[in-house]
């Protein structure tokens, strides 16, 4: 009896690890990455701390998959997450927003320190080469100024849009 408890202890172990965890990226998936930005920003407003939060995903990823193939296509999502991972500090968050885009909240991080972390990003996702698929990225940062998480994301979001508009391979802020 005691090996089938130690059985079921491990496996709800597992099946908590993957109600929070991306399988593809292995960062966090939508619902915990956007519950540990509630968090921050409870945690920011009630402490005047900064928070900043950079939006950012593939730049015509349709097209990786068109071109190469899903297969590639999700080597070269899990590749960018590793950039992203390896990329930032233990205090940050990393997680799968939806699709090839994702979010990282940066606790106790001015806009101006979150720039030379997204750029560090940008720099290191133009190395990957998965099958001759070379990537790049866009990103949108933003630094928080009460907003609720929605609108936080939303504020993020547009930023990344105007990097997308104005050429891609790129950071806005």
């Amino acid at each position: 009896m005691k090996k089938q408890e130690e059985e079921l202890i491990q496996m709800n172990e597992i099946l908590k690890i993957k109600a929070l965890i991306d399988d593809l990226t292995g960062l966090y998936n939508y619902g915990e990455i956007m519950q540990r930005l509630k968090a921050e920003i409870n945690r920011a407003s009630h402490g005047n701390d900064k928070l900043t939060i950079m939006m950012l995903d593939i730049d015509d990823f349709t097209n990786v998959n068109n071109n190469h193939g899903h297969v590639i296509g999700d080597k070269v999502l899990a590749a960018f997450a590793k950039k992203i991972d390896e990329n930032i500090r233990e205090m940050d968050i990393a997680g799968r927003h939806g699709g090839d885009e994702f979010l990282i909240v940066f606790p106790d991080t001015s806009l101006e320190e979150a720039k030379i972390v997204a750029e560090r990003i940008l720099d290191e996702v133009r190395k990957i080469d998965i099958n001759d698929a070379k990537i790049t990225m866009s990103a949108g940062l933003y630094q928080f100024d009460g907003e609720d998480a929605d609108n936080f994301v939303a504020k993020a979001d547009k930023m990344l849009y105007k990097a997308k508009n104005a050429n891609k391979n790129m950071i806005s802020y």
